[in-house]
């Protein structure tokens, strides 16, 4: 069932040999695969040369490859009796590189000629029933085969595709958490620009708050219309103070000293 696969694992293997060899680049054409021969197999010897497939410089994808080769040899053994044994060769362009042979059977023709020749003696029944189950035999191996590679293309298709989804998603995954991560940048600087924006602005109205005073008291005369610095310092702690620190406050006034304080430093509407 995982004949064709190998055979696709084969074809990578030659295909991509010249950048997995660790020499020097200008010695890798000599490890470059240009072709790939089928040999048909008789009695553990080679009969004759099937097919050729020059690979010139196209760029093979190792699974056609392996589906062109097994469905050549499926219609070579379809016409010859019993079961096919046959061999791919890969040639490099330098004639020293050798790499392992790729073997593999096809179940060849399963009619059986002459299976009603015998006479209707025990032996000639015996021979027919003999040769009706070996008939059968190859009938069910032949169908178990294709069957076999039916499914075992299939499930190459489904591999593929899952693997081409699952790039996809992972892609695309990688494209949203980018995103995600720019916004969250994005909405972070934007946060810290508007403290910083609201700490200056409170810092300048606090420096104006202090200008007229200031230049008042320079000049020797009450020109401008101004609050104390006190008033000023006052107005700049009850913005700055929290509910926690007015409680501690409360705690450690006694009540006559109390009742002014939180006057000055109370938030709007807040009573005590």
């Amino acid at each position: 069932m995982a004949k064709l696969f190998s055979m696709s694992q084969w074809f990578s293997q030659q295909l991509t040999r010249q950048f997995e060899s660790e020499i020097e680049e200008q010695e890798r054409e000599r490890y470059t695969c240009n072709s790939f021969i089928l040999y048909h197999m008789k009695n553990g010897t080679v009969e004759d040369e099937i097919h050729t497939q020059a690979l010139g410089s196209k760029k093979w994808d190792p699974a056609t490859l392996a589906s062109r080769f097994d469905d050549i040899a499926a219609t070579h053994a379809s016409g010859i009796p019993g079961r096919q044994q046959y061999f791919i060769k890969p040639v490099f362009n330098d004639d020293i590189v050798v790499a392992p042979k790729f073997t593999f059977g096809k179940a060849g023709e399963s009619q059986d000629i002459g299976i009603g020749t015998e006479g209707p003696s025990p032996q000639g029944l015996l021979g027919q029933m003999m040769r009706h189950n070996e008939t059968m035999m190859r009938i069910m191996t032949i169908h178990t085969e294709a069957l076999a590679e039916t499914q075992q293309h299939i499930i190459e298709q489904q591999t593929h595709q899952i693997k081409s989804l699952t790039d996809e998603n992972v892609e695309a995954f990688k494209a949203i958490k980018e995103m995600v991560i720019e916004q969250v940048k994005t909405e972070h600087n934007g946060q810290a620009e508007l403290l910083e924006y609201e700490r200056r602005t409170k810092q300048q109205q606090f420096l104006l708050s202090l200008a007229p005073g200031l230049l008042n008291k320079l000049l020797g005369k009450n020109i401008l219309p101004q609050a104390s610095a006190a008033e000023a310092a006052i107005s700049q702690l009850k913005d700055t103070l929290e509910p926690e620190q007015i409680a501690k406050i409360a705690e450690i006034l006694k009540p006559e000293q109390l009742a002014p304080i939180l006057q000055l430093i109370a938030p709007e509407g807040e009573s005590k």
